[in-house]
């Protein structure tokens, strides 16, 4: 069977090249990383039109801001009344958007850089939480697999 990894087309001479990266911990943290490094060298390589930022910005809404792209992606939960959402929180370079589910029903949120107060390390409900303060609410976000580099990322967008 063929291993999951990071696929890697490279366009040459004697046409396009594949290479498969496998054997990373965090393979989409490392995929946004790629991006990023080959984007900034290779006018070939436009993020915001690749397949899966075209259908971020449509799941959340975002259609009228183009250049929208992911820069990170984080699985996590939303800490809210009737339980935690187990999903994902995905980092833009305008907005955090989360998308999960509980009991079958979809939640997705939207919040602005712009509108984030704070975003704090926190322990309740659960180790690994975080906590984002915003102009019209609070919410709690847990159980990512490390926090450390959720709360880098965020606090670098936030500077």
């Amino acid at each position: 069977p063929a291993s999951k990894g990071i696929t890697l087309t490279l366009a040459g001479g004697r046409g396009p090249a594949s290479v498969v990266l496998t054997g990373f911990a965090a393979p989409n943290h490392v995929r946004h990383l790629l991006e990023t490094l080959v984007s900034r060298c290779s006018p070939l390589l436009a993020r915001e039109r690749l397949t899966e930022n075209v259908a971020l910005r449509s799941k959340f809404g975002l259609e009228h801001d183009p250049s929208l792209f992911v820069l990170a992606e984080f699985g996590c939960a939303l800490v809210h009344a009737e339980g935690s959402s187990k999903g994902k929180l995905y980092v833009t370079q305008r907005y955090l958007c989360f998308k999960g589910s509980l009991f079958g029903r979809e939640t997705r949120a939207v919040y602005a850089f712009d509108e984030v107060l704070s975003v704090e390390p926190c322990e309740s409900p659960a180790p690994n939480s975080i906590s984002l303060a915003c102009t019209t609410s609070e919410e709690r976000f847990t159980f990512f697999g490390a926090r450390a580099p959720v709360l880098a990322i965020l606090s670098q967008m936030l500077a």
